[in-house]
């Protein structure tokens, strides 16, 4: 049987970390670092989820595409 994710959380805590659009890839890279971590959700102003960890290259539901 596998690791259960209850003993993933006791061992690496609760909190949820969090990154902001307009951060620098250096200060995510600290976050990252710091933290002992892989990946985190990018959230707006307002709280809301705009991209889900491992998904830099993806595109947002309301995301218009690049003009040309």
């Amino acid at each position: 049987m596998g690791t259960k994710v209850s003993s993933v959380l006791k061992n690496k805590g609760y909190d949820v970390v969090t990154v902001a659009p307009q951060q620098t890839v250096a200060s995510v890279v600290k976050v990252l670092t710091q933290n002992r971590i892989g990946a985190a959700p990018v959230i707006n102003e307002e709280g809301q989820l705009i991209r889900r960890p491992g998904r830099a290259l993806e595109k947002t539901v309301d995301q218009e595409p690049a003009s040309t």
